[in-house]
């Protein structure tokens, strides 16, 4: 690590370690996600041991997606600043591996696992239902699949996230619009994220299930949003950084993973992921896709489930689930790419 960078020159060098901290939490996320599909927490992971349960692997790698997801797509529309573009660059992010991981789950894979026929299966209407996660709407089941797993028959739990994304993208654009990325806006831009944040926790005082999961990474997705907006003046050093780490630690040790994720986590991460040469180059080419991963992740975790009769040790569960979801996240992201360069070939020479 280099003594001192700024961090808004920082992130313009391609020659740095974001693939391999992103790679390493969709991994985390994984690990985490084992316990449940192997298991059904009848164990949890070191970390939520650490924090009394206020927090665990799968909430500290969703925490740093979300604050790099702020942090890159602020600096993209701080330095763009064209809307229709910004929406284009989202959506073909989001949408071709999400779609081409949910309609392998539902249409090729899912067939030779439900415990219904063919004929049962396709014909059931719950079959195409699941495709309204495709519009951000739950669903977490397919019919006759992961009956008998331990964990229940959700079927890819952790896609629950991608809608929260869209939203963050959809606030980050509106702040844009409103000029609240702006420095000397910063006052009402955090007035407004407050309020944002106090009518999500109201709504799940009135019942609402799953906004209070949806605040931390909102919180994260801001976290970023801010950092962007102050890159030219936040400094990345070494000092700094193990000092954020120990505190990291410590809010760990005394239970405060929420605290500690806001205060000292977002700097450690900037500073892993910008302030020195990349690493592990072959191991971090993985990094890029670290998105197809995350989606297969959930589905093949159950999936190991199934196969060991509905429940099994959780190393096995990790190990498995890593190994396929790396292996299908590649392809998924090679295929994806392949299929974006023949759309744009096509699209040049029609022109």
């Amino acid at each position: 690590m280099t003594s001192c960078n700024v961090l808004s020159e920082a992130v313009k060098n391609r020659n740095n370690n974001l693939n391999l901290v992103k790679l390493i939490a969709a991994v985390l996320v994984i690990v985490s996600h084992a316990y449940a599909f192997a298991v059904n927490y009848q164990q949890t992971d070191w970390l939520s041991v650490l924090t009394g349960g206020k927090g665990d692997f799968g909430g500290l790698a969703v925490n740093t997606f979300f604050f790099y997801s702020g942090l890159l797509v602020t600096f993209s529309l701080l330095k763009k600043g064209d809307g229709k573009n910004y929406w284009k660059r989202r959506i073909f992010r989001i949408y071709p591996s999400f779609i081409l991981v949910t309609f392998s789950i539902v249409f090729l894979i899912a067939p030779w696992i439900t415990n219904l026929t063919a004929g049962e299966y396709f014909s059931d209407a719950r079959t195409y239902a699941y495709l309204k996660n495709l519009i951000f709407l739950n669903e977490h089941n397919l019919p006759g699949v992961f009956t008998e797993n331990i964990y229940g028959p959700s079927v890819n739990g952790p896609i629950w996230t991608i809608r929260v994304e869209m939203f963050c993208y959809a606030f980050c654009y509106i702040f844009y619009r409103l000029g609240l990325l702006r420095k000397k806006h910063t006052v009402p831009s955090v007035g407004i994220y407050m309020v944002m944040v106090g009518a999500m926790a109201g709504f799940a005082l009135k019942g609402f299930d799953g906004i209070l999961a949806v605040i931390m990474p909102v919180t994260m997705f801001y976290l970023g949003m801010v950092y962007a907006q102050f890159a030219d003046r936040i400094k990345l050093n070494g000092v700094f950084a193990w000092t954020a780490g120990a505190g990291l630690l410590l809010s760990f040790v005394i239970k405060q993973f929420i605290l500690g994720c806001m205060v000292f986590l977002p700097y450690l991460l900037c500073c892993l992921a910008f302030s020195g040469k990349k690493v592990l180059h072959m191991v971090s080419s993985l990094g890029e896709c670290s998105y197809e991963i995350y989606l297969w992740g959930g589905f093949i975790g159950q999936l190991m489930a199934y196969a060991a009769g509905g429940m099994m040790p959780v190393s096995q569960n990790m190990l498995f689930t890593i190994i396929l979801s790396l292996i299908l996240g590649y392809i998924t992201n090679q295929v994806v790419g392949q299929i974006n360069a023949l759309c744009r070939s096509f699209k040049s020479k029609s022109k």
